[in-house]
């Protein structure tokens, strides 16, 4: 899968598109400052949902996910559905915050944190099947 991306049918760099982000589409901090300087309520943006009708996937928070971190995982990984390594000591936290420059406003951008960390820029994302799904 890779951080990347950009070329491939059907893949967008960010969660709304092609199109470089701007304060209307993401909470981050933009090249003339901060679009809102703390985060945002969530669905904030709801004209910028993903075509799959997901909201806030870039922007406002980096989110904690379950994988462990290997910033060489991909080159061994599963073409789909990569779950990452089996152990390790930091986990990861995808996307970006508010405090995140225009490049790091990508639904593939990842980091590696320890578990026992905070931070008022990292939440993390209820997700379930949508109704009749």
């Amino acid at each position: 899968m890779g951080e990347g991306g950009e070329g491939r049918s059907g893949w967008r760099v960010y969660p709304c598109g092609n199109q470089a982000q701007d304060c209307s589409r993401a909470n981050f901090w933009h090249d003339t400052g901060q679009c809102v300087g703390d985060t945002t309520a969530a669905g904030s943006y709801p004209s910028r949902a993903s075509p799959n009708g997901l909201l806030d996937m870039a922007g406002n928070v980096w989110e904690w996910v379950s994988d462990w971190y290997s910033g060489t995982y991909y080159g061994v990984s599963p073409s789909s559905s990569p779950t990452g390594p089996a152990s390790g000591t930091s986990k990861v936290l995808r996307s970006c915050g508010w405090s995140s420059r225009p490049d790091g406003v990508r639904l593939a951008r990842r980091y590696d944190s320890e578990p026992g960390g905070n931070s008022y820029l990292v939440g993390f994302r209820c997700a379930g099947t949508a109704p009749g799904q």
